[in-house]
């Protein structure tokens, strides 16, 4: 599979799980850490499955010893163990929510947590029912803004 993960899409999988970190309410230091080394790999000009085979992910900025693992797990197998236990709690459909314009990670975890609300057919439901507006936390600036920014989503 190492050949198959560019670098592009590697720091896709680093920036995904970063924002799925900020969704569950984890430290905002974890998830710039993933966000950083998301960086360090776009900005490579070899393959990040090179600097892994040599073990020299290491000597990028901000890669530590547990990044690097998660990285050459990523390389190898697609996924690494951090974000399996995190979609366990925290589906990957929730990053489709915080895409939503006006809705951000905080109200996502809400949205979730609440009301059960994972993707984004629950979320236009509770949106066109008023359901949003009933819960504390949430109210009427979520559920104004969930149905404004799924109209934008649906002009894309």
């Amino acid at each position: 599979m190492s050949a198959e993960l560019s670098n592009r899409r590697l720091a896709e999988r680093l920036d995904r799980h970063a924002r799925l970190l900020e969704i569950a309410g984890e430290s905002a230091f974890r998830a710039r850490a993933y966000t950083r080394a998301a960086e360090a790999v776009r900005g490579l000009d070899v393959p990040a499955s090179e600097l892994a085979r040599d073990d020299k992910l290491q000597t990028l900025p901000g890669i530590g010893e547990a990044m690097a693992g998660a990285i050459s797990s990523l390389l190898a197998t697609g996924t690494f163990s951090g974000h399996e236990a995190l979609v366990q709690k925290f589906p990957e459909t929730l990053l489709d929510l915080a895409s939503v314009p006006g809705i951000g990670p905080k109200s996502v975890n809400k949205l979730f947590t609440k009301m059960d609300i994972s993707t984004l057919e629950q979320l236009e439901a509770a949106a066109a029912d008023g359901s949003i507006a009933t819960i504390p936390g949430l109210g009427n600036r979520i559920q104004k803004a969930a149905a404004e920014g799924l109209a934008q989503v649906a002009k894309r």
